[in-house]
């Protein structure tokens, strides 16, 4: 690759994160930093991507995302749990 494509590369990747802050700002609204990390994570960005987007640090990103993995991860325990209890409850009774 030259140098030439190397500048021109750079230029686009510039101008797409410019377009992606934008974006970003007009979607956030009166949202909270905390649902937009949620809602480009639920798009598929990574930390890395999330943080850059809202103008934040990883460090600022990532508590947020293990926190919320923490509690999602809570929920569908005890969820299971109560599936199986249910369950076992069901068949005594028939």
């Amino acid at each position: 690759m030259s140098a030439d494509d190397t500048g021109a590369l750079a230029q686009i990747a510039r101008t797409l994160d410019l377009l992606l802050k934008l974006k970003v700002d007009e979607v956030r609204g009166d949202r909270k930093s905390q649902e937009m990390i949620f809602l480009l994570h639920s798009y598929g960005c990574t930390p890395k991507e999330i943080a850059n987007a809202l103008g934040k640090t990883t460090n600022d990103v990532s508590p947020v995302l293990s926190r919320a993995k923490k509690t999602t991860s809570k929920k569908t325990t005890s969820k299971k749990t109560t599936s199986k209890k249910t369950r076992k409850n069901t068949r005594k009774s028939r």
